[in-house]
């Protein structure tokens, strides 16, 4: 993750004291939120049918 403003990698991800997510860029010093974005045409992973199992033992 890059800061929009100056291209910077050195990037911190946090709540702030609202309960919102901001990043934090230690280059230039800037805040700035965190908006999602959804898409109209962007599916959720329950829609691909997967079957995904969980096996601890597997590479021992």
């Amino acid at each position: 993750m890059r800061c929009t403003r100056c291209r910077s990698p050195r990037v911190i991800r946090f709540i702030d004291g609202f309960g919102k997510e901001r990043l934090f860029c230690k280059d230039c010093w800037n805040s700035f939120p965190v908006n999602p974005v959804v898409l109209p045409d962007q599916k959720r992973l329950s829609e691909f049918n997967l079957q995904l199992s969980y096996k601890p033992n597997l590479f021992r």
